[in-house]
C-alpha cells in the first residue's frame, strides 16, 4: 500500500482540522420527541437571552467557543464543554475580524482578521494566554480555508483568478507556496492542509500519495471528505439522482454506496465520512464504528430538528443548534454527552448552562 506523508513527515493523522466534526441537518418538520421538547420547555427562564454566534466545539470535545458582546464589545470566549459557566474571554472580535477556528489539538484558536490594505493575517491564540502571533497572507478574498495541523503547521487554501494556491506560514519566516494548480477554481484540503482535490476545466481530479486522478465515470462529482487513501463525494448519474460515491487511491471509477435523495445530510469526522443519511424519511447509516450507537440513540430523542450538529473526535460529545421554529424557548443551543446520555440546554443570559436533563428519566 501507498505511504502518504504530510508537510511534518508523518503519515496524515485521523484527528480533525478545524471546526470539528459538523453535520448539516435539514428539519423536515415537527418530528421532535415529546420528552425532548418537554425538556426543553422546562430550563428556559428568561426572554433576554445574549446572542452568541460563531459557536464551535473543540475537536477533542473538552472546549466550547464563540463570539458574545459584553456591552457594544464583542469578544472571543472558550469554555469548559461539560461546564459552560466555567469560561473566560480569550481576546476580543475587533472590526477587522473574519472568522475563527480550531486547532487540531485544542489547543489553539486561529483567528482570521482583515488588514486596512485589504491582505489578510492568521493569529494563533493559545489557552494558555501566550502572546499571539499574527502571520500575513495574501489578498482576504481569496481566503478559502485556513486551520493548524497536529504538528503545528498553520495552513491555508487561497482560490483566485490565477488558480488555487497552498500555503504554509512558518514562525518567524515568511509563508511558503506549498502548492498551485494554474486556473482551478475550487479545491478542498486533507487533514494537514495538503491539497486533496482541485476542480479545473469543469473537471475533479484527486491527488493521494503523489499522484492525480481524474474522477470519471459520473457526473457532477461534488467531492465531501478525504483520507489517505479514500476520497467520498456525491454524483448525479445520467443527470437523474443523486449517488455518495467512494474513490480509492489508484482506481479510476467509483464505487457507489447508496443512492440519495433531496434532504440527504452528512456526518463528516476524523475518519472521513461518519454517517450519512440517505433521505429525510430513512435512518442514518454509520460507516465508522463510533457512530452508531451514539446517533441512533440521538436521532431518537429529536437531533433531527436541529439546523447543525458538531462532534468532537472520539464522537461523545456533541454540540447543537437548534432550530427555533421546531424547539421554542430560550435555548438556541444543546450539548449532549455521550458518556452520561444527557443534554446541556445553552444559552442563558450570563452566557451559562440554562440546565441540564438526561433524557431517559426525563427533565
Amino acid at each position: 500500500m501507498t505511504t502518504c506523508r504530510t508537510p511534518e513527515g508523518r503519515r496524515p493523522g485521523r484527528r480533525l482540522v478545524g471546526d470539528g466534526l459538523r453535520i448539516h441537518l435539514r428539519s423536515v418538520g415537527m418530528r421532535v420527541v415529546t420528552l425532548f421538547l418537554m425538556a426543553l420547555a422546562a430550563v428556559t427562564h428568561s426572554d433576554e437571552v445574549v446572542t452568541q454566534r460563531e459557536v464551535k466545539l473543540s475537536p477533542d470535545g473538552a472546549w466550547l467557543a464563540y463570539i458574545e458582546n459584553v456591552g457594544a464589545t464583542p469578544y472571543v470566549w472558550i469554555a469548559r464543554a461539560h461546564n459552560p459557566a466555567d469560561r473566560s474571554a480569550l481576546t476580543t472580535w475587533d472590526r477587522g475580524a473574519v472568522a475563527y477556528a480550531w486547532a487540531a489539538d485544542s489547543s489553539n484558536i486561529v483567528m482570521q482578521r482583515r488588514r486596512g490594505d485589504g491582505d489578510y493575517e492568521l493569529g494563533v491564540f493559545a489557552l494558555s494566554r501566550q502572546a499571539v502571533v499574527w502571520h500575513r497572507g495574501s489578498r482576504s478574498e481569496s481566503l478559502q480555508r485556513f486551520g493548524l495541523s497536529h504538528g503545528g503547521v498553520l495552513f491555508a487554501l487561497e482560490v483566485d483568478e490565477q488558480g488555487v494556491r497552498t500555503k504554509v506560514f512558518p514562525e518567524g519566516r515568511p509563508s511558503q507556496e506549498t502548492g498551485r494548480v494554474a486556473g482551478a477554481d475550487r479545491a478542498i484540503l486533507d487533514k494537514a492542509g495538503m491539497l486533496a482535490a482541485y476542480r479545473l476545466g469543469g473537471q475533479w481530479y484527486w491527488t493521494a500519495c503523489g499522484h492525480t486522478q481524474a474522477l470519471v465515470g459520473q457526473l457532477n462529482v461534488q467531492p465531501i471528505s478525504v483520507e489517505a487513501e479514500t476520497l467520498y463525494a456525491t454524483t448525479r448519474k445520467d443527470g437523474v439522482g443523486r449517488q455518495l460515491v467512494r474513490y480509492q487511491a489508484g482506481t479510476p471509477t467509483a464505487v457507489v454506496i447508496a443512492s440519495l435523495g433531496d434532504q440527504s445530510a452528512w456526518a463528516l469526522g476524523p475518519d472521513g465520512l461518519l454517517a450519512f443519511r440517505p433521505d429525510a424519511d430513512q435512518a442514518w447509516i454509520g460507516l465508522s464504528t463510533k457512530a452508531p450507537p451514539f446517533l441512533a440513540f440521538a436521532t431518537s430523542r429529536g437531533f433531527g430538528a436541529s439546523e447543525w450538529i458538531q462532534v468532537s473526535a472520539d464522537g461523545r460529545t456533541w454540540l447543537l443548534k437548534l432550530d427555533p421554529v421546531a424547539v421554542p424557548g430560550a435555548a438556541r443551543y444543546a450539548v449532549f454527552h455521550g458518556e452520561s446520555m444527557s443534554f446541556a440546554m445553552l444559552f442563558g443570559p450570563t452566557g451559562s448552562a440554562l440546565g441540564t436533563f438526561d433524557p431517559l428519566r426525563g427533565p
